[in-house]
């Protein structure tokens, strides 16, 4: 009986050490890029939501004089300090140019954003199956949105962002504004869950953040010689009901 129970053990054991390479296998495929200045009370949150499937976690932050930079490390991430260059595309693509990246996927995201648990386990199928995702070189997903805590469902747009892609097959189009992740060649594929932005921020900071981003809209709209997004079309749809059926835009890549 005793040989029994030391043999079941030794197979559990066994058993165990082998789920836990192929884990290890699984999450060495994706690393994860984090943007970060003064984000102490997003960038916790963010990191642990996405371990389950990486054990890369890269937050290029712009000197935080809050307490960014000691949580995230806390938290296992790797903290790189990066001058702000102006944008965050100039950002993201000097991190994609100058990290030491390994892994064949990787997946940017803000602070302030997570991938629901049904995202995370959709990820590890598809790259769990490598051999089916042969000519893929981007996922793309669908972004929820948050406003003082409630989810917005109503009165705003649907956008569909390419964010997880194979490294050296894209880059971060250089926009002050709404910069997306342009792929060189192959196949995109279109994941079934969602992403969030939550961001927990006051009201205050939420105008002034928005004040922010429709000055970067202007200037971008009145430079000259901006480069305009090429690989990717919109279709829109609008609705005349005003009690509450959304507006949607949705971006497809050709």
């Amino acid at each position: 009986e005793n040989n029994q129970t030391q043999y079941c053990i030794k197979l559990l054991s066994n058993w165990s050490l082998r789920m836990i390479d192929e884990l290890d296998k699984l999450n060495s495929l994706l690393t994860v890029i984090i943007l970060t200045f003064n984000e102490e009370r997003h960038i916790q949150r963010c990191i642990e939501r996405i371990k389950p499937i990486t054990n890369d976690v890269f937050v290029v932050d712009c000197f935080s004089d809050d307490r960014t930079k000691e949580i995230a490390e806390a938290n296992g991430a790797i903290v790189v300090q990066h001058k702000w260059p102006g944008n965050q595309a100039e950002q993201f693509n000097w991190a994609l140019e100058n990290l030491p990246i390994k892994s064949t996927w990787v997946l940017r995201l803000d602070a302030d954003e997570y991938l629901y648990k049904e995202t995370l386990e959709e990820i590890k199928e598809k790259l769990s199956n490598q051999s089916l995702i042969d000519d893929v070189t981007s996922f793309s997903f669908v972004r929820d949105r948050t406003f003082m805590g409630q989810k917005v469902k109503y009165g705003c747009h649907e956008i569909e962002l390419v964010r997880m892609f194979r490294f050296g097959y894209g880059h971060c189009e250089r926009k002050e504004m709404d910069e997306r992740i342009i792929t060189y060649s192959g196949r995109n594929v279109k994941l079934k869950g969602h992403f969030i932005d939550d961001s927990l921020i006051s009201f205050e900071d939420w105008k002034k953040k928005h004040i922010n981003y429709a000055e970067r809209e202007a200037r971008q709209y009145f430079i000259p010689n901006q480069t305009p997004t090429k690989n990717f079309y919109y279709k829109s749809t609008f609705s005349s009901n005003l009690i509450g059926t959304p507006s949607s835009i949705v971006l497809f890549s050709p």
